[in-house]
């Protein structure tokens, strides 16, 4: 990214085998990232479970959402939580 000129950058989490793979290694990409001088102003969870209809995939969305308070607090980031998408499987 940085070699086409980008000085920010989004990640994102892709629900939660992705999600925590990216969160474990969140001090390495940082590392990186300075290295190269870019620099990581969102984070961006995609857990379409958070709406979905069974109580207990909903609340493990939900409680992953707190990997996403870390990358606030450690990294400055915005944290943006779309939760629009409704989780439907036919």
């Amino acid at each position: 990214m940085a070699n086409l000129g980008f000085e920010a950058i989004e990640l994102k989490g892709v629900r939660e085998k992705n999600l925590r793979e990216v969160y474990e290694n969140r001090e390495r990409q940082k590392g990186k990232c300075q290295e190269v001088g870019a620099k990581v102003v969102n984070f961006c969870p995609v857990l379409p479970d958070i709406v979905n209809l069974n109580e207990e995939k909903r609340k493990k969305a939900l409680k992953l959402l707190d990997l996403d308070f870390i990358w606030q607090d450690q990294w400055d980031v915005l944290v943006k939580r779309n939760m629009k998408m409704l989780a439907m499987r036919f």
